[in-house]
């Protein structure tokens, strides 16, 4: 099962054009008021099919619409990502730094406000900045993504008190390479990740997250 899904989200993420495609026929077939499936899968590739009927069995339930509309989101993200001077391997250094359990999108919000905050050798850093916020998060029952953002803002911000939660005692005066230095320490002695069963299901979830954009 797990291989089937991994090959859906790559041949989706292969062809955004004909997906959005597929959505906006599902959305006309709905309007027309299609009463069963038959109805609705005329005319949509056969990709976008499998995808519903693996999406009916670990609960992919959102709207349509709101599939649409996080696929906007994406896409202003990127674009304001780009702007901003951001480096595609910065998203795919934290990617891997999760473990596959952040979404691309909340990937990209995080990155955006440390671009936006003006972090100094942010794109080179984020990668560990996510994954030092990752493993605490994991050891201390955060919200992964809430980590995330928080550190990149004590970051920004020189905030004593929330960069010590990460494993940074910031001095007045201390430079944001020197945070960067005591991060990397930091990082070497937080234990590893271990898979937990919630955890492949997360990630399974970000993946259809991830498709839907």
């Amino acid at each position: 099962m797990a291989v089937k899904v991994a090959e859906l989200v790559m041949s989706i993420g292969a062809d955004v054009a004909q997906f959005r495609k597929d959505i906006g026929a599902i959305e006309s077939q709905f309007k027309r008021g299609a009463k069963n499936m038959d109805s609705i899968g005329r005319g949509i590739s056969t990709t976008l099919k499998a995808a519903l009927s693996v999406g009916a069995v670990i609960g992919f339930t959102k709207s349509l619409r709101q599939m649409a509309a996080e696929a906007d989101k994406l896409d202003n993200l990127q674009a304001a990502f780009k702007r901003l001077g951001g480096a595609s391997a910065a998203i795919d250094a934290a990617r891997v730094a999760t473990k596959g359990m952040v979404s691309d999108l909340q990937l990209l919000q995080a990155a955006n406000a440390g671009l936006v905050k003006g972090i100094p050798q942010f794109n080179e850093n984020f990668g560990l900045i996510a994954d030092v916020a990752f493993r605490v998060a994991k050891a201390t029952g955060q919200d992964a993504t809430q980590a995330i953002e928080k550190l990149t803002n004590a970051i920004a911000k020189g905030q004593s008190r929330q960069l010590k939660e990460f494993g940074v005692t910031f001095t007045k005066g201390m430079q944001v390479v020197d945070i960067y230095k005591q991060l990397a320490e930091a990082q070497a002695k937080l234990p590893p990740i271990t898979d937990s069963v919630d955890d492949s299901l997360t990630r399974v979830n970000v993946a259809f997250e991830n498709l839907r954009s």
